[in-house]
């Protein structure tokens, strides 16, 4: 049989998608109802309500003012309560801060855009009927206009609704074996060099339509109007923390570039003639890459403490400001944004532009080299380590160490890693350290390490009592250990990231520390493997470290970059809600899931069908080392059973079967556990999957490759065969 075709619901990451705060299902195919909107492609003037001066005209709806009012269109009687809506509608934002989507009376609760571009909300519609989209922002000057406004009934839905939070902070491992992030391009008006926010000095102007590296016209020329210093384009930020700033730049009547920050007075000059770095004072590092026709693309890295500027200036040779009257350089593509490298250019408007790992975006996780990823769900956890990539810093204490910052590429595929050197001499406390006070509960300590001229890291605590774990960076092996109260027995663990790249952590409990709630962890480069306490170097040799993590906790969660200078949370994963009560049978029907966790801990983390409430539902549960299946009927537990597997580390496959007299659990390809039922579900209770409890309890973190419901109790040998590894 196709067991795919059987299904009702089937949820394949390899085969699914997810942005927006969905994570799409394969099956059943969405459908749905007729158009709610009258005039949405604004054909006419009419059918909607415009208020504080919004027209329609040319096709589209204009949302236009100076901020003082709320500008807005409106049209009546498009939601019914209770009722799911699929949203839609076309976006341009020429200037401001967005326009947001709402029912008649709640703030932005369909959702907002920021830039231009295509939307799609899902909603459900409460006691407020009409649908409203206006300016989001008050006492800003906005120019906006909206096309194809759609609002249709979601008859048919199998799709996951997933959030996270509100931050850029989650990272998985993509399908070339890289970390990913989610980018910011914070530069605003990027390609638009000539529109407010950028600014050019009174001594300077800038010229657009110019041929850029692209082959497009949106290239820039900025000119010096008379001999003088810091002829200059330039843009404030507010954003503080390690950040680089990227050019695109070329040769015209000089070729010197001088980039530079008004906050802290670091800056960077590039030679556009020979594609050379000139001089760098004060700031991290600088860069200049080869884009070819005289084109390069030129980068600095810094660390500002506040507010600033960035000055982009056409100079008369390296390590000065001055610059003469007519001489000018051709600029394009701007970016501003988090971190020690430049990535690949995203374009801003009027607001922020974003790439790579969204807000609420599904992680499908390509970890340990798979061609088929998994759906990542972990929970909430914090960075503690402030500059998690920048080691020269104040945030960490060095002692008889020396860093290089930007030496090789990190697991993120960029060169952004820094080389750990251990001073020349013998004996002695070599390392990098942080200290930590007044602490409660389980800590994990990790890092991203590679073997260079040598190839041992030890993760050490420097309070007493004295632990420590070596690693071996060539094998990838936990290479020694002494453990102690402070550390947690068995807890150093190693992984391979590719490239020569290993992940290592440790378990602390800081309540076993001479000092409780202290913890002094450090890392420290082993040359045989074999130290202790005191370590050899000779002041050139080492080995490469990236993105530390700090984080409450008995296990590493993926990896949370932080640049802030403070902590950094990674909001919890949740992913509910898919299918309605068309796709599941009460009755009878088979509940299959290929899941792992990442620890094996007494808290339990569920799958379910239920009513969307914990009253009515059956199970599958992690628990331990044991994975378990239990039903309850209005509220009263009906069934239960428990199968220990070889781990519940690894994947496994697991069916839960009910056909109204009994319960069983298969699990790959042996029937485990079961269980008589003498009650079963009135008809229509069950309409919803969940990865929790049925009401948000016990949720399930770990990784999930597939999900899938069949509306009827398949055979004995159907499940075995389903299941089989």
């Amino acid at each position: 049989m196709s067991f795919f075709d059987d299904a009702s619901l089937a949820f394949l990451p390899s085969g699914a998608a997810g942005k927006d705060g969905k994570a799409y299902s394969i099956k059943p195919v969405p459908e749905y109802g007729s158009e709610e909107v009258t005039n949405g492609d604004f054909a006419t003037d009419s059918d909607w309500i415009k208020g504080n001066g919004a027209t329609i005209s040319g096709g589209k709806a204009n949302i236009i003012g100076d901020g003082s009012t709320y500008v807005s269109i409106t049209q009546n009687s498009v939601f019914t309560t209770g009722k799911k809506y699929r949203v839609s509608v076309d976006v341009v934002i020429n200037s401001g801060l967005g326009l947001k989507v709402q029912d008649g009376a709640t703030n932005e609760n369909i959702g907002f855009a920021t830039s231009s571009g295509t939307y799609v909300f899902d909603f459900t519609a409460g006691a407020n009927t009409s649908l409203v989209i206006g300016r989001r922002t008050g006492g800003t000057a906005f120019n906006s206009s909206v096309d194809n406004v759609s609002v249709k009934e979601v008859l048919v839905d199998g799709d996951f609704t997933f959030s996270r939070g509100s931050n850029l902070s989650a990272t998985r491992i993509s399908a070339n074996g890289l970390i990913e992030k989610g980018r910011e391009n914070l530069w605003l008006q990027s390609t638009d060099l000539g529109t407010s926010p950028n600014a050019s000095s009174g001594a300077a102007t800038i010229t657009g339509g110019q041929s850029g590296y692209d082959g497009s016209s949106n290239a820039w020329e900025l000119e010096s109007l008379s001999d003088g210093f810091y002829r200059r384009l330039y843009q404030s930020t507010t954003q503080t923390g390690v950040i680089t700033f990227s050019i695109y730049a070329k040769a015209a009547n000089t070729s010197s570039l001088l980039i530079y920050n008004n906050q802290n007075g670091h800056r960077a000059w590039f030679d556009l003639s020979s594609g050379s770095l000139g001089a760098l004072n004060g700031a991290i590092d600088s860069s200049i890459e080869d884009i070819g026709s005289g084109w390069y693309r030129c980068s600095i890295s810094l660390l500002t403490s506040a507010s600033s500027e960035f000055w982009i200036c056409p100079t008369n040779g390296d390590n000065v400001a001055s610059c003469d009257l007519g001489n000018s350089i051709l600029l394009q593509d701007a970016q501003l944004e988090i971190g020690l490298a430049a990535t690949d250019y995203i374009e801003s408007g009027a607001t922020t532009g974003k790439a790579g790992l969204l807000e609420d975006e599904p992680r499908f996780d390509y970890s340990g080299g798979v061609t088929c990823p998994s759906l990542l769900l972990e929970p909430s956890r914090t960075n503690l380590v402030t500059e998690s990539e920048y080691y020269n810093g104040s945030y960490w204490g060095q002692t008889l160490v020396s860093i290089t910052d930007n030496a090789t590429n990190s697991p993120e595929g960029l060169q952004n890693a820094s080389k750990l050197i251990p001073a020349n001499g013998t004996g002695g406390n070599r390392s990098i350290s942080k200290n930590y006070v007044s602490l409660t509960g389980l800590h994990t300590f990790s890092v991203f390490a590679k073997a260079a001229e040598y190839g041992y890291i030890s993760l050490r605590m420097r309070n007493s009592p004295n632990s420590w774990a070596m690693f071996d960076l060539t094998n990838g092996l936990v290479h020694a250990t002494e453990t102690s109260a402070q550390m947690v027995s068995g807890s150093p663990k190693i992984e391979d990231y590719g490239n020569g790249w290993y992940r290592c952590s440790i378990v602390i409990d800081p309540s076993g520390s001479a000092s409780a709630g202290q913890v002094y962890p450090s890392y420290s480069v082993g040359i045989t493997g074999n130290e202790t306490n005191n370590f050899n170097g000779d002041g050139v040799s080492g080995i490469y470290i990236y993105g530390s993590q700090f984080e409450s906790g008995s296990y590493p969660t993926s990896y949370i970059p932080n640049h802030s200078g403070g902590t950094i949370t990674r909001g919890d994963d949740i992913c509910n809600g898919a299918g309605d009560v068309n796709t599941f049978n009460s009755t009878e029907g088979v509940l299959f899931a290929e899941i792992s966790v990442d620890v094996n801990e007494l808290a339990y983390k569920e799958v379910s069908v239920s009513d969307g409430t914990s009253s009515n539902r059956i199970e599958i549960r992690y628990i331990q080392n044991k994975i378990e299946f239990t039903s309850r009927i209005g509220g009263v537990s009906e069934v239960y059973g428990v199968f220990v597997p070889v781990s519940v580390l690894n994947f496994n496959k697991i069916a839960l079967r009910y056909n109204g007299t009994d319960f069983k659990l298969y699990v790959n390809g042996s029937l485990v556990a079961s269980d008589t039922s003498i009650n079963t579900f009135p008809a229509n209770t069950l309409n919803s999957a969940q990865f929790n409890s049925g009401a948000g309890a016990s949720k399930f973190y770990g990784k999930a490759k597939q999900i899938l419901y069949f509306p009827t109790a398949l055979s004995d040998a159907d499940c075995i065969t389903l299941t089989t590894i």
